[in-house]
């Protein structure tokens, strides 16, 4: 860390230590240079390729900065106040995505369990038509690796056959799978 950097660490611990003692020049000092969590949130949501209403992008400002305020007494002084402020603006905006996720999530399921219980039922009777299609050993080896998570080689053990004609026959029967089951082109390895 270069001198001048070291100088601008101090400067704005000092600045902190006033604002947490209640100086008013401190704290309006302080606000100014909390402005910058707006245009982190901004910067952070375009890396992420989530774009944000204007609205949206000050109320998480907001919020951010409150934390800000909450954790001021932990600043050490030892990066600039905004590099800290990006530290926690990031972490606070990459809990929201936790949190926006969560909920769409369970409004989706709110909205329409039965018919996602339904489906998943329909699928599974697909599935399982389409797996005894394959015939043996394929069908066999599709459930081991699929439905009871064992690996290759296990599979190989339990059948008497080498790894690779293993991974190999799973492969070839995955393909098949996809073509047995409508709408339904890919599955995964």
């Amino acid at each position: 860390m270069t001198a001048p950097d070291r100088a601008r660490h101090a400067a704005d611990l000092q600045l902190v230590q006033r604002a947490l003692a209640g100086d008013p020049r401190a704290k309006e000092d302080l606000g100014e240079r909390l402005r910058c969590v707006e245009a982190f949130v901004r910067t952070i949501h375009r890396r992420c390729h989530r774009p944000l209403a204007p609205s949206a992008c000050e109320d998480l400002s907001q919020d951010i900065r409150a934390r800000v305020l909450q954790c001021l007494h932990q600043f050490r002084g030892e990066s600039k106040l905004e590099s800290w402020c990006y530290q926690i603006s990031r972490g606070q905006v990459l809990n929201s995505f936790r949190s926006e996720s969560r909920r769409a999530q369970s409004d989706s399921l709110e909205h329409e369990p039965e018919a996602r219980a339904e489906r998943a039922f329909e699928l599974a009777e697909e599935y399982q038509a389409a797996l005894a299609k394959l015939g043996p050993p394929d069908d066999t080896i599709v459930r081991l690796r699929a439905l009871e998570e064992l690996e290759f080689a296990e599979i190989g053990r339990t059948l008497a056959m080498h790894t690779g004609t293993v991974k190999t026959r799973y492969r070839r029967a995955l393909a098949r799978l996809a073509h047995l089951v409508p709408g339904r082109e890919t599955l995964a390895p």
